[in-house]
């Protein structure tokens, strides 16, 4: 057989295979761990902290991303719905490591705060190595959710993100 040979068949057999999503065994990838889920299993991936409750906020699509680049705050975040996971670092590297190793037949969706961004601070650099991440993952399929999830915290006390360990 022939190199081109083997590439087709392997393309013919792979793109015949539709069965549905199963969940990744949560020990496949490494420091991901457990998203923290309300009341009906949902993954968290935010709250908002109102005058007298907290609203958690739900991540959307199959797949979530929140960069924190503030003055004194640094964190990245990945929340797999699909497999109730969740991926949080202080290091840019090892967040891109996690996003170029995320599923292809995925749907992300940005996770984002109204009026700044949550990334307003990140170096023009490092913004346009994840843009170049991201389209290149884009490129080779992965799909990204038609509009951002925006999470409105207006005349809020604040946010609260999740623990980075």
């Amino acid at each position: 057989m022939t190199p081109r040979t083997v590439l087709v068949t392997l393309a013919l057999v792979l793109g015949n295979s539709c069965t549905p999503h199963q969940p990744e065994p949560s020990v496949a990838r490494r420091d991901w761990r457990k998203a923290e889920l309300d009341g009906a299993g949902d993954v968290v991936a935010l709250r908002v902290v109102e005058r007298t409750e907290t609203r958690q906020i739900i991540a959307t699509g199959d797949y979530g991303m929140l960069v924190v680049w503030g003055d004194d705050e640094k964190a990245f975040y990945l929340f797999d719905r699909r497999n109730k996971t969740s991926f949080a670092t202080r290091t840019f590297k090892d967040f891109l490591r996690e996003v170029r190793q995320l599923p292809l037949d995925i749907t992300m969706t940005w996770i984002d705060t109204c009026t700044a961004s949550r990334s307003w601070n990140m170096p023009d650099s490092d913004r346009k190595e994840l843009a170049d991440v991201l389209l290149e993952r884009r490129r080779l399929g992965m799909k990204w959710s038609e509009s951002p999830l925006v999470v409105c915290y207006c005349e809020s006390r604040g946010l609260q993100f999740l623990p980075v360990k």
